[in-house]
């Protein structure tokens, strides 16, 4: 049974390029989003983030930086990020 289900996966057309970077862009907007929750809240960061690369800068209150983006580049999201009211 398993031997088919994994010959079954193997033929299947799942546009694997296409899915891989849509799991890329999530998981990088929920990047976005905890430096976002921990830059407003800095006692939520967890301990075990705050002597890394990555807590450093959520408490130096510099904003996040992607590589390969030009600086000044924003996402889709106004400048005035999540603190404005939904209309």
């Amino acid at each position: 049974m398993l031997d088919s289900a994994a010959g079954k996966l193997r033929d299947a057309n799942f546009r694997a390029g296409r899915n891989i970077l849509r799991i890329a862009e999530a998981l990088a907007r929920i990047s976005d989003i905890q430096f976002e929750i921990y830059s407003a809240q800095p006692g939520l960061l967890p301990k075990e983030l705050v002597a890394t690369k990555f807590g450093a800068r959520v408490l130096s209150n510099r904003p996040l930086e992607r590589a390969g983006m030009k600086p000044g580049r924003h996402s889709r999201r106004g400048r005035a990020g999540r603190s404005t009211p939904l209309r």
